[in-house]
């Protein structure tokens, strides 16, 4: 049976229910849940029947959500959910809250349950955007519960901007700067066990992942500038002459650049 991802899993179904609802041509929500005060009712019954309680509350979660597997727990007492714009967050309080007092020997038990939709917003985004605008609003659930001030994913994506326009700032001056290095990876055909070419990997300064920042870099729109300063530095290192006849280099380019006419015109530049 389908189980409620963790945090860690939940970035996956993220990118799949958001490419899914994109290609289909549908609207989806993401709704956040939490019930602040659940010790209220966890105090009150045995271990087995507050697990039983927190199976159904899973499985109501799931049900009413994409392709019944986009929910997850966030934290104890804290999960979110995507769905269609249809489904009622107040239908479903409803039903966790009758649960509750099921489970309470048919007495009103206050759990502290509370609910915030945000508009998916996925057709104004890049399916990257749209993803790491969930990621984020998830994370400040998690931190401040329902104190989220966006109103719908594209808001959440500028939020996320603004909290990292100091990073996203420092990398455009890496970019200008052209604060990075080039490595030379050898590709080798088991066969001969020659290089049938090189792969150009960026490398930045002692202790920064390049995994990482490119990923940000994506993230943030950036893919471009990165992949035109790459190509830039590459064109030089040809220009040398330091490679012999018949040797080639290879560049991974983001689709994102693929995409963007600016960067194909300074490419042909």
């Amino acid at each position: 049976l389908p189980q409620l991802a963790n945090k860690e899993s939940f970035e996956d179904i993220v990118r799949k229910t958001i490419n899914t609802a994109k290609s289909e041509g549908k609207d989806i929500d993401i709704s956040f849940l939490e019930m602040a005060q659940m010790d209220n009712l966890k105090s009150s019954i045995d271990a087995e029947q507050w697990q039983d309680f927190i199976s159904t509350v899973s499985d109501i979660l799931l049900v009413n959500s994409a392709g019944g597997e986009a929910a997850a727990e966030v934290e104890e007492g804290k999960f979110a959910v995507i769905h269609d714009p249809n489904i009622s967050m107040d239908a479903i309080e409803k039903q966790i809250q009758e649960l509750a007092t099921e489970k309470n020997n048919g007495e009103d038990v206050d759990i502290g349950l509370a609910s915030k939709s945000l508009e998916g917003s996925v057709h104004e985004l890049s399916d990257k955007e749209a993803s790491r605008a969930l990621m984020y609003t998830m994370q400040q659930f998690e931190a401040k519960g329902m104190e989220l001030s966006a109103a719908n994913m594209k808001d959440a994506f500028q939020d996320y901007l603004a909290e990292n326009a100091v990073k996203i700032k420092q990398l455009k001056q890496t970019i200008a700067r052209q604060e990075f290095t080039l490595n030379f990876q050898p590709i080798v055909e088991l066969e001969t066990m020659t290089a049938s070419h090189y792969e150009v990997l960026m490398r930045f300064e002692e202790g920064k992942s390049p995994f990482e920042t490119l990923v940000f870099g994506e993230e943030v729109g950036l893919a471009p500038e990165i992949d035109i300063a790459v190509c830039r530095q590459t064109f030089k290192f040809l220009d040398k002459g330091i490679l012999k006849d018949g040797e080639k280099v290879a560049i991974n380019v983001s689709g994102q650049s693929v995409q963007c006419a600016t960067f194909i015109d300074n490419l042909m530049k």
